[in-house]
């Protein structure tokens, strides 16, 4: 297990290690930042944040309208409940996505960012949701879209499924690596 940005270099000489939780703002696991410990979940919930980047195609830390520094998943959170999904998802993603990719990825995201870990789910149920996803034609156009751009779309799906089964099923933690 990790966390985006968690990562660093250690000297082949050096023996002791003392360490803090580290992680790039904006994908960090809030639990995993007020108590100071990675967990199983922390993953997923940075997973979450990627999800996000590409239903709305913001920064996980951006500038609202107001010109104000905002965190995505905490925006998101807030805005799922107060507006319709076709306001909050971008508008090229509703253009080439179906409506059932588009509610299936938001619903997902919305797990991956439950503040609570045990309502999380794991890495591997998150890959096997993409994959449902992505077996039942869900990426299908909303309108016409150009067979050049249905291929790019199934490869987003394709990497984010690779990038999840590759690292999905790992059954060790940071503490247990270094």
């Amino acid at each position: 297990m990790s966390n985006f940005g968690a990562s660093r270099s250690i000297p082949i000489d050096q023996t002791h290690l003392v360490t803090a939780v580290q992680g790039t703002f904006g994908y960090l696991d809030p639990e995993c930042y007020h108590t100071g410990q990675l967990n199983e979940k922390s993953d997923v919930y940075s997973f979450g944040v990627i999800l996000l980047e590409l239903l709305v195609r913001k920064k996980p830390i951006f500038e609202n309208e107001n010109g104000e520094k905002q965190n995505l998943s905490n925006y998101f959170l807030w805005a799922i409940g107060e507006r319709p999904l076709e306001e909050i998802v971008d508008d090229q993603i509703l253009g080439e996505a179906s409506e059932e990719a588009i509610e299936g990825t938001a619903r997902l995201a919305q797990e991956c960012l439950s503040l609570t870990r045990g309502e999380r789910p794991t890495m591997k149920e998150v890959e096997m949701r993409l994959q449902m996803l992505r077996t039942s034609h869900a990426v299908a156009p909303r309108s016409r879209m150009d067979e050049a751009v249905r291929p790019q779309i199934n490869g987003i799906i394709g990497a984010v499924l690779v990038a999840a089964g590759h690292h999905g099923s790992r059954q060790y933690s940071l503490e247990q690596e270094l």
